[in-house]
């Protein structure tokens, strides 16, 4: 019996140490296994570690953003912000991993409130598998595009725009490290005007952007709004790639000739070329039928000839705007056939003839439409015409002598400018039931309007903008005070009579007041003082008595005084000395 004990435990020892030793070797050749990324990323620890150094280097601030991306909704955010040491970076706001969460393929930090230099050593450049990278909408201080990013090789798509880097592209990186891109945008914000030249970029070498372009050959969208191409020939980009679907080179200070082909791309959906003033072209006349586009912008541009008839065969055709621009001829009545049209400006051009509105009644999608020049728009007849989605009207100067009743329908207007034109009558008094909560802007000026402003206007809760000078109206209606939302009141050149209603005092938001040119009389109302935002005072030429009241010396905003031609007396107030912002003056 002892003999047999001592055989089990002998036999158990055995094979548990058989039973370790296969534990043992599967733990070494476990470990001994890896990935097959491995040899070309850093561990995920690292890359986290990267994205934190990253973040750590800008400062977070509300108005790095908000120049780009703040308007008209506030859209920013402070993504990093919730980026925590010791959690898996792929669950951060903004990052993206491959789907075994291995490595960072994804990183969209656009607008997320960013300011500070975006240096070259910068732990960004260390995200060797990046496939997308967007940076839009921070503020890099004025920081050029460093040439390491040609150390990213994998990105598909990348977008600088809207965040203050300036200098000059270097377009080598591109064309040598990111032939596979896919998407590139670089575009300068256009908000900020007030920015130096040495906050913008450039591209200076025509060599070399030539060969950017050629080089591109999967690129589906380039946009470089902003960006000073004043030295590279329009000509350079005949070779773009046919998967081209979007081009914006707005405000690009482009010169020279557009060339045709570039209309003809089998994919392109978007072309945007607007405010490049020396740049000239034609659209094609023929062989335009099969395009795909859907977004075309040319304004204030140096495109000349005729609007062709084969415009009406883009049937994909949502926004078309030529406004500002050098096209001559008439209207096609072919632009009628656009039914998903919801844009088109053809303001400010050299067109002539009469435009029949009816070719317009297929469009229901309408939103905005501008016309503008020689042109002679006669009105529908009928009940027929109908735009239930307009949200913008602008018909300047069309010598149209009616009101286009056909409005009453568009109940979602915003802006309506009829001005310079022949329209005689009363304003409709249907104005406030039909707009009250959506009309913004109205401008009547330069008409022949009669009678009084219908009382109804002041039910438009929503006006900020209300210009109806050089027309014939008469009394200025006492509601005026329930007008909350007015920042800019002109009324001059009409035949108002009597005093200044009291309840105009009661425009708090009011910036320009312009009463000016007319038969106004009585004593300048005290209560102007309350009006603490205005900007603008002007009540010139009317048939004002007294004394110019003290409480004027209470508009500390003040910019521009306009007193002349009146019946005033006695002193200037001294106090008028006190308002620092006052550069215009005119009292007597």
């Amino acid at each position: 019996m002892r003999r047999d004990v001592w055989v089990f435990l002998f036999l158990s020892v055995l094979l548990f140490l058989i039973s370790s030793h296969s534990i043992i070797i599967a733990v070494v050749v476990t470990s001994n296994t890896s990935s097959p990324y491995s040899s070309q990323r850093p561990s995920p620890a690292s890359e986290c570690d990267a994205l934190l150094q990253f973040s750590q280097s800008f400062t977070i601030s509300r108005d790095a953003s908000a120049d780009y991306c703040d308007y008209p909704t506030n859209t920013s955010y402070p993504k990093t912000a919730s980026w925590k040491n010791g959690t898996n970076c792929c669950s951060w706001d903004g990052v993206t991993c491959h789907m075994s969460k291995d490595y960072v393929i994804g990183l969209d930090l656009s607008c997320s409130r960013l300011r500070g230099a975006l240096h070259s050593n910068s732990t960004l450049f260390s995200l060797r598998n990046l496939q997308r990278l967007n940076l839009a909408g921070n503020n890099f201080t004025g920081s050029p595009i460093s040439s390491r990013f040609g150390i990213l090789t994998g990105l598909a798509h990348l977008n600088l725009s809207g965040s203050s880097f300036s200098g000059i592209i270097l377009l080598e990186m591109i064309i040598h490290h990111h032939s596979n891109l896919i998407s590139l945008d670089l575009s300068v914000s256009l908000i900020p005007f007030y920015l130096s030249d040495s906050q913008y970029l450039t591209i200076e070498e025509d060599r070399s952007f030539r060969r950017f372009i050629s080089n591109l050959t999967q690129l589906r969208e380039l946009a470089l709004d902003g960006v000073d191409m004043s030295r590279i020939s329009p000509s350079s980009l005949t070779n773009l790639s046919s998967t081209l679907t979007s081009l914006t080179l707005d405000v690009c200070l482009l010169q020279g000739t557009f060339p045709i082909n570039i209309f003809r791309l089998p994919n392109l959906r978007i072309l945007s070329l607007s405010d490049n003033s020396n740049l000239t072209g034609a659209l094609p006349q023929t062989n335009w039928s099969s395009s795909p586009l859907v977004l075309l912008s040319l304004s204030f541009t140096k495109f000349h000839g005729p609007i062709p008839d084969s415009v009406g065969n883009l049937t994909s055709l949502e926004y078309l705007h030529l406004k500002g621009s050098e096209f001559t001829g008439s209207v096609p009545p072919t632009l009628g056939n656009l039914d998903r049209l919801s844009s088109l400006a053809l303001g400010g051009l050299n067109l002539s003839g009469t435009v029949d509105f009816d070719m317009f009644a297929r469009l229901k999608n309408l939103e905005d439409l501008y016309l503008s020049g020689n042109l002679n728009v006669m009105l529908p007849n009928n009940g027929n015409c109908s735009f239930p989605r307009l949200k913008e009207l602008i018909l300047q100067g069309v010598n149209l002598t009616e009101f286009p009743y056909f409005l009453s329908s568009s109940e979602e207007l915003e802006l309506l400018d009829l001005v310079g034109n022949k329209i005689s009558g009363p304003i409709p008094e249907w104005f406030g039931r039909v707009w009250s909560n959506t009309l913004a802007y109205l401008d009547l000026s330069s008409n022949n309007f009669t009678g009084e402003i219908p009382s109804s206007i002041c039910q438009l809760s929503s006006l900020r903008d209300l210009e109806l000078l050089d027309n014939r109206l008469g009394t200025i209606p006492r509601c005026f005070g329930k007008l909350s939302n007015l920042s800019y009141l002109s009324i001059s050149s009409n035949n108002f009579t009597g005093e200044i209603p009291s309840s105009i005092c009661q425009l708090s938001s009011l910036r320009d007041l312009d009463l000016s040119d007319n038969r106004l009389n009585g004593t300048i109302p005290r209560c102007f003082g309350k009006l603490s935002n205005l900007s603008v005072l002007s009540i010139s030429s009317n048939n004002f008595t007294g004394e110019i009241p003290s409480s004027i010396c209470q508009l500390s905003s003040l910019r521009s005084l306009y007193l002349s031609d009146n019946r005033l007396k006695g002193t200037i107030p001294r106090c008028l000395g006190n308002l620092s912002n006052l550069l215009f003056v005119s009292l007597f």
